[in-house]
């Protein structure tokens, strides 16, 4: 997604028709972030069309550090990406 005002349900949708998965990565905290919106919409208008359970990838739930070695360890990254989504295609 390029933005999120507005927020382009009917392209998430589409994508999620097509591929009946949602995968949603971000580095705000899992709690509070915008995944949380984006899932809860496919979950009350798209629900039928997952085959699978909705999977976010995001910060932890942690102040920021400033060391970089902790910084990665709380972001998503790409192995904790590539693993999602091999978990959610494997479901």
């Amino acid at each position: 997604m390029r933005c999120l005002v507005p927020l382009d349900m009917a392209t998430v949708l589409a994508s999620v028709r097509k591929t009946s998965r949602l995968l949603i990565v971000e580095e705000n905290p899992y709690q509070g972030g915008w995944g949380g919106t984006v899932a809860s919409i496919v979950a009350d208008e798209g629900f039928e069309l997952l085959d699978a359970p909705i999977r976010r990838v995001a910060a932890e739930c942690v102040p920021l550090p400033f060391a970089d070695a902790l910084e990665d360890e709380m972001i998503p990254t790409a192995p904790k990406v590539i693993r999602a989504i091999r978990d959610l295609l494997a479901y």
